[in-house]
Formats: structure tokens, sequence, C-alpha cells
């Protein structure tokens, strides 16, 4: 049998910090819809309403969008526009 921890496990990548986060409110009175990557032209992957809070674990390098840490332990993308950030975008690691 391989060891515990080798490659070869079927769960989703997880979207475990690996560096500063912020505390991102959904500030859009029509919501956020959130993507797989920093990229409008994807199909969304959830859209929520206005006042979800989630924790941002990363940004694109324009820093035109942040990533965000879902419920389910996946991360989505969401326009910077479309959140309110307790710190500076800039303050995020680059993941994309």
């Amino acid at each position: 049998a391989p060891p515990a921890g080798s490659r070869g496990s079927s769960t989703a990548p997880t979207a475990a910090p690996t560096g500063p986060t912020a505390q991102a409110t959904v500030s859009n009175e029509m919501g956020a819809a959130l993507r797989s990557a920093p990229d409008q032209n994807l199909d969304p992957v959830v859209s929520v309403p206005a006042g979800t809070v989630f924790t941002a674990i990363g940004r694109s390098v324009n820093s035109e969008w942040v990533q965000v840490a879902l419920d389910d332990g996946t991360s989505a993308w969401a326009l910077v526009t479309t959140v309110t950030l307790d710190s500076d975008v800039g303050a995020l690691p680059v993941t994309q």
C-alpha cells in the first residue's frame, strides 16, 4: 500500500492559505459571481448574495481578482470590485 499522504489521493485541492489573508465581504448589491479562475469569460461556479463573508487567500497579478476560500474547502475567484476587503488587496499573495 502507498504510504499515507502519498500522491494518488482523489481529494480536491484545498484552499489552504499560504500567506496573509483578509476578510472579503460581498458589497455589490447584485451579489458576486465566483469563478474557478480570474476570468470573466468563465461561467460562475457559484453566485452569492451581498453581505456574504469569505476569507480572501490570494489575488491575481493585476489585483483585479481576489481568491476566496469556500466553506467546502475549495476556492473561487471574485472581481475585486464586488467585494470589500478589510486590508489592502496588495497585501494578499499573488496566487494566479
